[in-house]
């Protein structure tokens, strides 16, 4: 840190991984997980779509997160039903920049990146 120092740099890592799931006669094939897409538009200027599907009925908590990891926004939260969801955020009069979207399920979290840019 140099003395005078204004800006602040980030850094930020995508990982991503594959994991093989082996599948016994007579199964389907289909396995069902938790799972997030892209919000999308991604940047966002107005509002976002943001596809979620949980395996199991239960409780979920879909949250926007900032860079330092403050809480900004629950989208949801509660008891929710197995299968295929969309919350739409609208981040209004947040700052520009990079934000993250958790999802956190009793059988795992997930998390995305987003930017909001006006």
């Amino acid at each position: 840190i140099h003395a005078g120092a204004t800006k602040h740099n980030y850094r930020y890592d995508t990982l991503m991984w594959t994991v093989g799931v082996g599948v016994g006669e007579g199964e389907s094939g289909a396995v069902p997980r938790l799972a997030m897409g892209i919000p999308s538009p991604n940047p966002v200027t107005v509002s976002a779509s943001i596809e979620y599907s949980t395996p199991a009925s239960g409780m979920l908590e879909l949250g926007i997160y900032d860079i330092t990891g403050r809480l900004v926004e629950i989208l949801a939260s509660g008891e929710a039903p197995a299968g295929s969801h969309t919350a739409v955020w609208q981040p209004g009069q947040i700052a520009n920049g990079v934000y993250f979207v958790r999802l956190t399920t009793p059988s795992g979290c997930v998390t995305r990146q987003v930017m909001v840019v006006r």
